[in-house]
């Protein structure tokens, strides 16, 4: 379902935008999650637990604080303010104190948002390490080929989504060999 939506999805999508209009895009998915939703509660059956839990408001608030003054520290920098400004290193600051009291916080909670256990040993990090060349990888690979011909060629809008189909059949490809590769070792 990956490989078909990954190829079928654009060209879709650019028939709808060069024949239609762009909200199309949108509008398509409309029967698909209905579609979805209908035979999903018709056929899924999920054993289904009630636990209670205690949700984690405060550790929630200091999340998003530090990642707000993060991120605005990062959008800010350069544009809005210097980056040597008093603004953008008190928001530096800020994002830096607020991850402490974050990481503080989940630690006396019975319930964190984050837990320890999650973020200790080598699997998260090799995980992260993976998941970065991947993103970085399909990020780059679905945007230089449609963008260098359109740049160059000023080809049609269904030329410059066939260019993407080889490479999303070699992502499907290699996507169902590492599956099973790791299905087989573990690794």
């Amino acid at each position: 379902m990956f490989a078909v939506a990954s190829v079928a999805g654009p060209l879709l999508g650019g028939f709808f935008v060069d024949n239609l209009t762009w909200r199309w895009v949108f509008y398509v998915n409309v029967p698909i999650g209905v579609a979805a939703l209908v035979i999903t509660s018709s056929v899924l059956r999920l054993p289904f637990v009630r636990r209670d839990h205690a949700i984690d408001f405060a550790g929630a608030a200091l999340l998003v604080a530090a990642v707000s003054t993060l991120l605005l520290a990062l959008v800010w920098g350069g544009s809005e303010y210097p980056w040597g400004s008093s603004t953008i290193l008190g928001l530096f600051a800020a994002s830096a104190v607020l991850t402490g009291l974050f990481l503080w916080w989940e630690q006396r909670i019975e319930e964190p948002i984050l837990p320890a256990a999650s973020v200790r040993g080598p699997g998260l990090l090799d995980g992260g390490r993976c998941r970065s060349c991947w993103v970085g990888a399909m990020f780059g690979g679905d945007s230089v080929p449609a963008a260098v011909p359109a740049g160059c060629d000023r080809r049609a809008g269904d030329e410059l989504r066939a260019v993407a189909a080889p490479l999303m059949a070699g992502l499907m490809t290699t996507s169902i060999t590492s599956g099973r590769v790791i299905a087989r070792t573990g690794r």
